[in-house]
């Protein structure tokens, strides 16, 4: 007797497992760890896991090292080409060199960026739908809010390992002249913020549409729809001036090719207008915070109901396993 009235006083709170991840969800705040049995608080455990256990992947280690292998593979070939085809003379040849570089490459890193970050997302929730394990995670107490970034921040926690690998790779290049560290940070932070926009969309439609392919799709059409709005506002298809404001600032604050070429420039140009914002640059960045707001927000109040029917499923299956039983012992 007094063994069951001990047994009863514990309190076992019921666990949720994920197969796709190896977890234990026992509240929606907090991860457990079976290897090291400590709790770890930080936006949910679908992101704590995905920290905790990437760097302990071998390829994680080889992604960044080549990409950061590959930008100095590029800048020394651009260099033999330089010295083989003219002779450096001085300073500002080096100056001009390093600047023509550091414009070549940071567009190519945001086009790249802009690409993998919504693959990776996407493909990060549509896996899930594959296998049938994402319905496991809406029947855990996990809140919305701690699933969609949760899985958003895992898929993206490769791109931007990588994307802060290449950066010291810039700032040695700078050491040649002709690239200051604002453009080193102006770009990195439109890059930064591409990132996450592109990755919010990628999420946004793979929680919305049930294959990947669907997903995939829909990005393509939209990125290019979206680089082509901007295209066609700097090359003045709407107008000089839109709205009092000149159609290149248009163009910077609505696109991210734009914008990355204007912050590849040594110079950046107020807005007219605008002076506390100092640059059509920044303006890209509202704009961007502005859209990852509203993707991820979007998809945390709909996120249960786009998933509805894979998450009675579960319920179908056991009614209908339940009612069998009954026949077979009537």
């Amino acid at each position: 007797m007094p063994r069951k009235t001990a047994m009863a006083k514990v309190a076992v709170k019921p666990r949720y497992f994920h197969p796709s991840a190896g977890l234990c969800y026992h509240c929606s705040n907090s991860f457990y760890s079976p290897r090291s049995g400590r709790f770890l608080l930080l936006l949910g455990p679908v992101f704590t896991r995905e920290v905790v256990i990437a760097p302990r992947r071998t390829r994680i280690y080889i992604a960044r090292s080549a990409y950061a292998a590959a930008l100095l593979l590029l800048i020394c070939t651009a260099w033999l080409v330089l010295t083989g085809t003219q002779i450096v003379r001085d300073v500002g040849d080096l100056a001009q060199f390093a600047g023509l570089v550091f414009q070549i490459l940071a567009p190519l890193q945001l086009a790249m960026a802009v690409f993998f970050s919504a693959m990776l997302a996407a493909s990060a929730v549509a896996q899930e739908k594959d296998r049938r394990t994402f319905v496991l995670l809406l029947l855990t107490n996990l809140s919305n809010q701690e699933l969609v970034l949760g899985k958003l921040l895992a898929s993206l926690l490769q791109v931007l390992v990588m994307f802060a690998a290449g950066l010291p790779v810039f700032m040695l290049l700078s050491l040649l002249g002709g690239i200051s560290v604002g453009q080193i940070v102006r770009t990195a932070a439109v890059t930064a913020a591409s990132i996450i926009v592109c990755g919010s969309l990628g999420s946004t439609l793979a929680l919305w549409r049930e294959k990947t392919f669907q997903a995939l799709a829909l990005f393509v059409l939209i990125l290019v729809l979206w680089l082509a709005l901007g295209e066609m506002l700097a090359a003045g298809a709407m107008g000089h001036a839109p709205a009092g404001l000149p159609a290149h600032v248009w163009a910077t604050a609505v696109s991210p090719w734009q914008a990355i070429l204007a912050a590849s420039r040594p110079y950046t140009q107020s807005i007219p207008g605008l002076e506390w914002i100092g640059s059509p640059i920044y303006l890209y960045l509202l704009v961007a915070a502005a859209l990852a707001l509203l993707l991820n927000g979007l998809a945390v109040v709909r996120v249960r109901a786009w998933n509805a029917s894979d998450q009675d499923e579960p319920i179908h299956k056991a009614e209908e396993a339940g009612s069998g039983e009954q026949g077979a012992g009537s």
